[in-house]
């Protein structure tokens, strides 16, 4: 474990007295070496930047084991023993997402190699830059089990993972199909390699993560694979219940073409980069809301009596991904396993809709200061329509991860209110600034809430979405329909209200029925969200992710059914801990395979990226789900 490494490295004693790999020469924490990755595509030539896959390995304390596998968009859970289907969208946590944050701030968090260190190597190198976090009777135990993951044996590892792929969908023929995916990655796909390890001898309660890059990938001949990243993620036992989560967060980060676009640049832009790139990517994550879609009569077998169930967006999502990525191998398509299920928190909801059936129609208004209400966004059906930009189409909505903190910390007893009776939009906005004028605000700021709130209650100078938004009638899609219910979501800029201030928010459900609804909304209102906050607040950012969260049709029925506040708060929680993540990725045609449609028209290239300038016709021979998915992805033409 000791050797002297190749590249001009030595082993010594560092670290307090205990054994740790000393940094080669040429490993710097920002290296002077050309960045192979990046002169790939710098120059715009049409060969695109490698692709990435992940596995995420975790140590039970007696041996490791592959539990996630990332690729094209999709994650798998390799330790699931029941028949559950196991692909799926990346599934995120708030809580893990703001842990990764604050490791990835750690001196040392980030190495760029531009030595030549084999994979066991690197992994003591990284063990090395968390040494101050760590008991240095640990520090032993830990070499040895990094060692223990890099021995595994590459049998072991595949064929438990063919084993239970194998027990999985034996019964429909289709043992392998996503071993092709996952186990099998197209020609010059380079690998993410992270170890989640839990350590007793932590001296923090938080995680401690390193991330390295390798100029060159390191060739793995014992998982024939090529790693371009290597990340060592240690966790104290307090944080056992998160290590999956820790490890998921990370490698949905790397899907996103974003991310590591900057990641290949950390020779020019340095540690820093990342840690800017992270930021950004934290700030625009795009989620797919959960919406149930009615079946198809066409697709299912009707039997007398029988009800056609529902199925998820998300599977739609899900087997549209297989099939392109199968279209592109040449190799048969999966056969679909993705039907009725549910994965998130809120499996057990049969009533998924609020109000004994009703679908959610979301709102957001804002004003600043004197001048006059305009609505900035309209949601429904888990799509979004930004109404000030009158070229943009529809698209799935965003949040930033740093908005959903700030409104978890929002969410009290005393902010939020339910089963308000209210007989006009007039009573209703004075609930709301009666439990605001309770934080404290400068007289000057509640006189200024208090003619906003009325003015939005009688429609003053309130623009009107039927006037404005795309010219190709994309507002009539976002439209609320009959039996709506409306949640408008308020925000309010005030110059009255110092600078450092924290943004203040109240949340308010009415009870049926139902008497009122706001001017230029035809939908009664259930759920009225109010936020206040200085000029130097992003108020616009908050507002959207709250939007962006009401419009799933889950967490809106367990918000209905909330019989008392803490059960309000804790759905949120649950949604919070379960965010489906749509990676900003591509899935690009492989030409050596197939480099035609069946038809014999040109593979297009598949994007997962949103693109809310580009709108995408109906096929009227597809069927209606299809047209359904296609008018949400925005950029698919297949």
């Amino acid at each position: 474990l000791l050797k002297a490494p190749r590249g001009g490295g030595v082993a010594q004693a560092g670290c307090a007295g205990r054994w740790c790999l000393a940094r080669p020469a040429n490993a710097m924490v920002v290296s002077g070496s050309a960045d192979e990755g990046a002169a790939a595509c710098a120059d715009g030539a049409p060969a695109p930047c490698p692709s990435l896959y992940a596995d995420v390995w975790e140590f039970s304390g007696v041996d490791w084991q592959v539990t996630h596998q990332f690729n094209s968009g999709l994650e798998r859970d390799c330790t699931v023993a029941s028949k559950e289907p196991r692909l799926h969208l990346p599934a995120v946590s708030l809580p893990a997402l703001q842990l990764l944050r604050h490791s990835l701030h750690m001196p040392g968090a980030t190495t760029v190699d531009g030595g030549r260190l084999n994979l066991f190597e690197v992994h003591l190198l990284l063990l090395a830059s968390m040494c101050d976090a760590i008991l240095p009777s640990t520090v032993n135990e830990l070499k040895f089990a990094l060692a223990r993951r890099i021995q595994a044996r590459p049998s072991s590892a595949r064929a438990e993972r063919r084993a239970n792929s194998a027990t999985m969908w034996a019964s429909d023929g289709d043992s392998d199909g996503e071993a092709a995916i996952f186990e099998q990655p197209e020609v010059g796909t380079e690998a993410v390699d992270i170890s989640v390890c839990s350590v007793a001898g932590m001296k923090e309660t938080v995680p401690r993560v390193g991330v390295a890059r390798m100029d060159a990938p390191i060739v793995d001949h014992r998982l024939s694979r090529q790693v371009r990243y290597v990340a060592v993620l240690l966790y104290p036992p307090g944080l056992r219940h998160m290590s999956s989560n820790l490890g998921e967060a990370l490698a949905t980060s790397f899907m996103d073409e974003e991310f590591v676009d900057s990641m290949r640049h950390l020779n020019t832009d340095g540690p820093d980069g990342l840690l800017r790139a992270f930021d950004k990517y934290l700030s625009t994550m795009t989620i797919l809301p959960t919406v149930h879609l009615p079946g198809d009569a066409e697709d299912t077998l009707e039997l007398p009596g029988s009800v056609l169930p529902d199925t998820l967006l998300s599977d739609k999502m899900v087997e549209s991904i297989e099939d392109a990525i199968c279209e592109s191998r040449g190799i048969p398509k999966l056969q679909h396993h993705h039907h009725h299920s549910h994965h998130g928190p809120f499996d057990q909801a049969a009533d998924h809709l609020g109000g004994g059936g009703a679908s959610f129609f979301v709102e957001v208004d804002e004003i600043q200061g004197s001048e006059s209400w305009h609505m900035t966004h309209r949601l429904r059906q888990g799509l979004e329509l930004d109404s000030a930009k009158k070229s943009s189409g529809v698209h799935l909505p965003r949040v930033s991860v740093a908005a959903l903190a700030q409104l978890r910390q929002m969410l009290t007893s005393s902010t939020v209110a339910l089963d308000i009776a209210a007989e006009c939009a007039v009573s209703a906005v004075n609930v709301a600034m009666d439990m605001l004028r309770r934080s404290h605000l400068p007289q000057a700021a509640n006189d200024e809430l208090a003619r906003a709130l009325v003015d939005r209650a009688v429609g003053a100078g309130v623009g009107n979405i039927r006037t404005s938004g795309t010219a190709d009638g994309l507002g009539e899609v976002i439209k609320p329909v009959q039996n709506d219910e409306a949640c408008h979501v308020l925000a309010i800029t005030s110059r009255h209200i110092p600078p450092t201030t924290a943004m203040r928010g109240a949340f308010l459900r009415f009870k049926s029925p139902l008497n009122f609804s706001f001017p230029s909304t035809e939908a009664p209102v259930r759920f009225l969200v109010v936020f206040i906050g200085p000029e130097q607040a992003k108020l616009s950012t908050l507002a959207d992710s709250v939007a962006a969260l009401a419009v799933d049709e889950d967490l809106m029925g367990e918000l209905n059914r909330a019989g008392a506040v803490s059960d309000f708060i804790e759905a949120f929680d649950r949604r919070l801990s379960s965010l489906q993540v749509i990676p900003h990725a591509r899935l690009r045609q492989d030409t050596k395979s197939r480099s035609r449609l069946s038809d014999g028209s040109k593979a297009p290239e598949l994007s997962l990226d949103i693109d809310p300038d580009h709108d995408v016709g109906y096929d009227l021979d597809v069927p209606w789900w299809w047209r359904k998915v296609v008018s949400i992805i925005q950029t698919w033409q297949v």
